[in-house]
């Protein structure tokens, strides 16, 4: 009996939250959007899709993720009571070790997906730009048409070039390869988003 006391006493005064669970916790972010970069406390924690260790602690802990051309979205992470903590109930120095180490908690969920929304400014702003694409390589068809066959290109190409910001072979191999102006325009707006 005596040898069955003694050999439970280590796990009566242990903190079985901090034993077994650890004073952080692996916490899994992923996001509509690839590349979204996660923020706590104005330092970055990681890029979407990723997994990062965080401290436990008492209380809700708000992340910030963040993209250029999109809203600031936050994470809430929300904390409960650890379940292997309360092992320790009945034990005043592995609770108290489990409170003060932080183990006493965990965040629950600990995997979030954040949905990025498009910033309306800038959606508003490619919108615009999109429409006069469309509306230049319309009215110019014929024209581009003939400078895509020269080597240098000519005024209506290098128009084109500066409203999409492609290389001007590309722009020549898009509208030499397609005899559509409107199946053209789609391959060049989905080029323009390539390049964002």
């Amino acid at each position: 009996m005596k040898k069955l006391i003694t050999g439970l006493l280590p796990f009566a005064l242990a903190a079985c939250g901090t034993l077994f669970s650890g004073t952080t916790q692996n916490i899994t972010i992923d996001s509509n959007v690839k590349g979204v970069k996660i923020y706590d406390s104005g330092a970055v924690l990681c890029e979407t899709p990723c997994n990062v260790r965080l401290s436990r602690q008492r209380g809700e802990k708000t992340l910030i993720a963040k993209k250029e051309g999109y809203e600031d979205a936050r994470v809430l992470l929300g904390s409960s009571i650890n379940a292997i903590s309360l092992i320790n109930i009945f034990t005043i120095y592995g609770f108290s070790t489990d409170l003060t180490t932080g183990s006493l908690w965990e965040y629950s969920p600990n995997s979030f997906y954040v949905n990025m929304m498009r910033d309306e400014k800038l959606r508003k702003r490619e919108e615009q730009e999109e429409r006069e694409i469309r509306r230049y390589v319309l009215s110019n068809w014929p024209v581009l048409r003939q400078e895509a066959q020269m080597p240098k290109g000519g005024e209506y190409m290098n128009g084109l070039k500066s409203m999409t910001d492609l290389p001007a072979g590309a722009l020549k191999n898009i509208i030499k390869n397609n005899a559509s102006p409107v199946l053209a325009i789609e391959v060049i707006i989905e080029e323009c988003e390539k390049n964002k």
